[in-house]
């Protein structure tokens, strides 16, 4: 499940950056043909793809070019805007969530030992077929997110509201820390369509 979303998010990334690459162009070629610099015929040789599209822009400098200038102006500036923005590394959540920060000191508690928490408390649940958690540490406490797949006729309900108490209860008395927000995502069907074993 990590593996998955951690290819959508480098997918979704690379897509915007092409996409921000080719508005940023787009806008330059614009600007360059309202400017007399390049012409129609040097973008697209021999009228291939996009000529008539660039043509319209060239003569537009003489009955709007107005029209033009916000066109490849926006185009460039949102292409610019969103490439470096894809382009800059993004911050990585620490590994570390600190359970404590005075004056004596610091403590701290590797993030998968909270998620192993968690796991080893929603696989306890009887109704509980597979689960996947999540942990992230915010200013107001620990945010948890849990899917669970659940055996067919359980009361979701029931489980969901057993689960955010058990959690609730069991987080603040073992990390110590404060609990903001437990989100549990219940379903019938498994988590994994190619595994049916029981998460214990």
């Amino acid at each position: 499940m990590q593996a998955l979303q951690t290819f959508r998010n480098g997918f979704n990334r690379l897509f915007m950056l092409v996409l921000s690459f080719v508005s940023f162009g787009f806008g330059i070629v614009v600007l360059l043909l309202l400017g007399r610099w390049i012409s129609p015929a040097e973008v697209s040789p021999n009228g291939t793809i996009m000529f008539d599209q660039w043509n319209f822009f060239a003569q537009s400098r003489v009955f709007n070019p107005l029209l033009g200038i916000i066109v490849g102006g926006v185009c460039a500036f949102a292409g610019l805007v969103g490439f470096i923005f894809q382009a800059l590394p993004r911050k990585r959540e620490s590994s570390v969530l600190v359970v404590r920060h005075d004056s004596q000191g610091k403590v701290t508690m590797d993030r998968s030992s909270v998620r192993d928490l968690v796991q080893y408390e929603v696989a306890s649940m009887p109704d509980v077929i597979e689960t996947h958690q999540d942990v992230k540490m915010r200013r107001d406490g620990l945010h948890v997110h849990v899917r669970s797949s659940l055996a067919p006729g359980t009361d979701a309900n029931r489980v969901g509201q057993e689960l955010q108490e058990k959690l609730r209860s069991s987080l603040q008395q073992r990390v110590g820390v404060p609990v903001a927000n437990i989100a549990v995502e219940t379903q019938f069907a498994p988590l994994n369509r190619h595994s049916r074993r029981r998460v214990r």
